[in-house]
């Protein structure tokens, strides 16, 4: 009788060994299976933070190259504006150049019609 009580015992604890065996087994491939998906969510981050270093990379290099073309955009207008207050000089200076050609001329027509009246009046005495 006293061997049965502990055989019971025995196979009582044999039993708990296995369900705590199974329970070890499930929670190691709980564990595994959980590993499996956080290495492949990091590897998916990874890769997504790749690829944003990357879109950033060739958004800066946009960025760079939309910057040279503004200063090369404001160079041009800069050297616009320098050549129309040249133009504008110029056409100043053009219109003076005007001015004094028309005051010359008057100023010549004004000397010919003297000379033409000296020449009728040296004509004049010399009849």
């Amino acid at each position: 009788a006293e061997m049965t009580t502990l055989e019971a015992s025995i196979a009582q604890l044999q039993e708990e060994l296995r369900k705590r065996k199974d329970e070890v087994v499930f929670r190691d491939e709980d564990i595994r299976s959980k590993g499996a998906e956080i290495a492949r969510r990091d590897n998916e981050l990874r890769q997504r933070s790749e690829t944003l270093e990357q879109k950033d990379l060739e958004l800066r290099r946009q960025s760079d190259a939309a910057r040279e073309k503004e200063e090369h955009l404001q160079k041009v207008r800069s050297e616009k504006d320098a050549l129309r207050s040249e133009r504008d000089a110029l056409h100043s200076e053009h219109q003076t150049l005007h001015s004094e050609h028309r005051a010359l001329r008057s100023k010549h027509q004004g000397l010919l019609s003297e000379h033409e009246g000296l020449r009728s009046e040296h004509e004049g005495l010399r009849s």
